[in-house]
This record gives structure tokens, sequence and C-alpha cells, in this order.
């Protein structure tokens, strides 16, 4: 947020510095070249590609995973563990 007082009432002005990127609560991150996977705890995972200028999304996986680890084995595969929960009715 940038502040300016050139007048009797401050002006305010927002700036984005980020992108939501649908992840919660990352818990696991795995790497391979300029590309990170992004275990996230409540979602699923995500990869996406570091470039100079930005972190772009390549790839989502919208279902319930629940993961606990990740990593990137290269450019196009990972692999994933995750924890089933058991409840005891």
């Amino acid at each position: 947020m940038e502040i300016s007082n050139e007048g009797l009432a401050p002006a305010y002005t927002l700036k984005r510095l980020a992108e939501w990127n649908h992840n919660y609560l990352v818990t696991s991150l795995g790497s391979f070249g300029d590309r990170v996977v992004a275990g996230d705890q409540i979602s699923s995972i995500s990869q996406l590609k570091i470039t100079e200028n930005e972190v772009v999304l390549e790839a989502r996986d919208y279902g319930p995973l629940y993961p606990v680890a990740v990593e990137a084995l290269d450019s196009k595969n990972l692999i994933c563990a995750n924890v089933r929960l058991l409840a005891l009715l």
C-alpha cells in the first residue's frame, strides 16, 4: 500500500504483489531444475515453474490427496505419499 499526503486527506493506493495459488497449508516441497512441487495438506499438489521474474502454475491436482511428502522426479513426473486417516466408530 502506498500513501500520498498531497492534500487534506491521505490518498491510499493498493498494489498487487502476488497471486493466490490455491494452496492453503504447504507441508512438503520437492524440486527438479526450474520446477517446484508443493504438497498442500488440505487440498492436494501443485507444480510450479520458476522463471526469471515470476512463479508460473503449470499443473494442479484438485483431488483431496492430503499429501505428506512430494518429490519431483523430472519436469513432468513426481512421486507423492499420503496418510490415510481412519475413524473408529
